[in-house]
């Protein structure tokens, strides 16, 4: 299966609790580069599911989601300023083969990539807090 909303299941004998939606830190230095103005759309978050992430590897088929439009695409895995920008960033709905990956870097998985649209070949992180970027599809 997929990344369900709503399947977070609350550790036996602990209270369901919806504060993880409301406890996101705002999106301010992801690698969706903020100076350009393209910042993800504001939503509700996925629940943390580290299955997300772990399904991604290389030869996997991926999807930029509704969360990571406007996807930046670096020249490696990084935020630094040793890393360029590649443009254009990456919209949602955007197919990827995964290449590489995950490296963890700045606080990210990243996943070398390549697409058929510009800028082709790059690296983009999988996400933050529990909220998906991109995502493993079926062939």
């Amino acid at each position: 299966g997929g990344i369900l909303p709503g399947s977070l299941q609350p550790a036996a004998g602990s209270q369901p609790t919806t504060a993880a939606a409301s406890s996101e830190p705002a999106t301010a230095g992801t690698p969706t580069d903020a100076a350009a103005g393209s910042m993800p759309p504001a939503g509700s978050p996925a629940p943390d599911d580290s299955s997300g992430p772990a399904a991604l590897g290389p030869g996997t088929t991926a999807i930029v989601t509704a969360a990571g439009d406007g996807l930046r695409v670096r020249t490696a895995p990084g935020v630094g300023q040793d890393y360029t920008k590649l443009s254009p960033l990456l919209r949602a709905g955007t197919r990827l083969q995964v290449l590489l990956g995950p490296v963890e870097a700045d606080g990210y998985d990243w996943y070398e990539i390549s697409t058929d649209a510009d800028p082709g070949t790059g690296w983009v992180a999988a996400g933050k807090d529990g909220v998906a970027w991109i995502v493993a599809i079926a062939p």
